[in-house]
């Protein structure tokens, strides 16, 4: 069974899903909630706070909030229209589901050390983790990309080193955009892809903020493993932009500022040279043209019931 073969069978169990098993969809009724809370909070979600049970969407106002840009990547501006934010402390968020909608943000507060936790749906909206202080901090459940452009960004405190790893398991068929950013030039940021991301057929792009690029030694990671229905796209003439190649991973695609690469397994050398310079060599390699096995493709049909179920609820959002 070949990529599109099997692309075919997901859309078809994506129409075919029946509706959520939660009931309600809550919106957000606060859009700029203060410092202090969190996104668990009552005052949020109408008085009442987030429960398994029903999925919860954040609501843009139609102005922007604050400066209104959260970055600019690729020629898309990610701009603040409702904000969300989760805990400087280690928190789960209480919904089944939380969907960031078009120019809203969840703001990722957490301090050095801390892990939030959410089932998220991309529906247009964005993450950006922007700490008060350096260290490393994370964000573990699920990223269901849908089939829409969605972001994770950074932007750390001034003259300060953040890692933000990345535990999500990653589903989707969207554009997935990475982008490492920090105000001023004297921000260095990490984002590390930590998750598994077999089941995901869009496409990983990675690339430093067009505005306010991250100093350098900034740099993006992914954890070994293999998607071969997804693309893994870098940007990598861009400021200070720097991948560790640290791990094994295979991609159906990959694209290196703007030139597909053919079908084979590349280690740093050639991998460096075809992107002037932006990759470390730290023993891992990057293979192209993942062609699956079969018995991966029956195992891959039977776990998509989750990936369907994800859809039926973006189809209920879009016909409230």
């Amino acid at each position: 069974m070949n990529p599109s073969s099997l692309k075919s069978i997901v859309s078809l169990l994506v129409v075919a899903a029946v509706s959520s098993a939660h009931t309600e969809t809550i919106d957000q009724t606060n859009s700029n909630p203060a410092a202090g809370t969190d996104w668990n909070q009552a005052s949020i979600w109408g008085g009442s706070a987030p429960i398994p049970s029903n999925d919860y969407a954040t609501v843009s106002t139609g102005a922007t909030i604050g400066n209104g840009l959260g970055f600019t990547a690729n020629g898309t501006p990610w701009t603040v229209q409702a904000n969300l934010r989760d805990s400087q402390s280690t928190s789960t968020f209480g919904g089944g589901s939380l969907i960031l909608n078009a120019g809203t943000r969840l703001l990722m507060k957490g301090n050095a050390g801390n892990v939030s936790t959410a089932n998220i749906v991309m529906n247009g909206g964005f993450i950006q983790a922007a700490p008060n202080a350096g260290g490393s901090t994370a964000l573990a459940g699920t990223i269901d990309t849908g089939t829409l452009l969605s972001a994770i960004g950074t932007n750390p405190s001034p003259g300060s080193t953040f890692t933000l790893d990345i535990f999500s398991t990653i589903i989707g068929s969207g554009i997935l955009q990475l982008v490492n950013a920090g105000e001023n030039g004297t921000r260095v940021s990490h984002i590390n892809l930590k998750g598994d991301y077999s089941d995901f057929t869009g496409t990983l792009f990675l690339t430093q903020a067009d505005n306010i690029p991250s100093s350098a030694g900034s740099s993006f990671s992914i954890a070994s493993g293999s998607a071969p229905l997804a693309t893994l796209e870098l940007v990598a003439f861009s400021t200070n932009f720097l991948y560790d190649l640290s791990t094994d991973v295979s991609f159906g695609t990959v694209i290196i500022n703007g030139s597909p690469l053919a079908p084979g397994t590349y280690g740093f050398a050639e991998l460096n040279d075809l992107s002037f310079g932006s990759f470390t060599d730290n023993g891992g390699t990057i293979t192209v043209g993942v062609i699956p096995e079969p018995s991966s493709v029956m195992l891959g049909i039977l776990g998509l019931g989750a990936v369907a179920l994800a859809e039926a609820r973006r189809r209920r959002l879009g016909a409230r």
